[in-house]
């Protein structure tokens, strides 16, 4: 079987790829994001998940997972927030529009050149909580390297509602990775991904 690796620092993606029981590495990719001009939030996840990937598999051989995941607010893409400043803002917005999270997947097989992309979206709706209940979460939680600045495990009492799969805000859409970790001729554990996405902690 050829080697699985995962192209990502992140600790949620890795904590997600181990619920399917496939041995994988994990060699973050050193690509620059910002060298990437897209205005379409959707095709920018795809290109940055997919760059993230190539340039894994200029130097690994087997299948290359990279991802991206990315928020899109009233019609313009969030970046992660540079300081908490800007996350308190973020938060004070949420409360009154709901905010998209896309996540994109890139999968490059290296011996056969095979290339396949996949994106999902979940959206969030928060409740209308005072200023002083967000601050104290982001006085207690770091939100600078997080895509809307929270993790929706540490603050889903904040969720009115949501609509999409749970564990694309962790940053990977695990029922449809499952389907083509399959294609690849992956064998995987087949369980409730919800349910194990929900028990991430940091």
């Amino acid at each position: 079987m050829k080697p699985l690796i995962l192209a990502s620092v992140s600790p949620r993606r890795e904590y997600l790829l181990k619920a399917f029981g496939v041995p994988f590495k994990v060699i973050p990719s050193d690509f620059y994001e910002r060298s990437v001009l897209e205005t379409n939030p959707e095709k920018l996840a795809l290109k940055l998940a997919l760059a993230k990937a190539r340039r894994v598999a200029e130097k690994e051989e087997g299948v290359i997972v990279g991802a991206d995941t990315l928020t899109v607010f009233e019609g313009k893409i969030l970046n992660k927030p540079r300081t908490m400043e800007e996350a308190k803002k973020f938060f004070r917005g949420f409360r009154d529009h709901p905010h998209r999270l896309i996540s994109a997947v890139a999968f490059i097989d290296t011996v056969s050149g095979t290339e396949k992309t996949i994106t999902a979206e979940i959206e969030v709706w928060f409740k209308n909580l005072p200023d002083k209940v967000l601050d104290d979460y982001l006085d207690h939680h770091y939100p600078l390297d997080k895509s809307a600045g929270y993790n929706i495990s540490q603050a889903s009492d904040f969720i009115d509602r949501a609509v999409g799969e749970y564990s694309i805000h962790l940053g990977l859409p695990m029922n449809e990775v499952a389907k083509v970790l399959e294609e690849f001729g992956f064998k995987i554990n087949r369980l409730d991904y919800e349910e194990y996405a929900r028990g991430y902690r940091e």
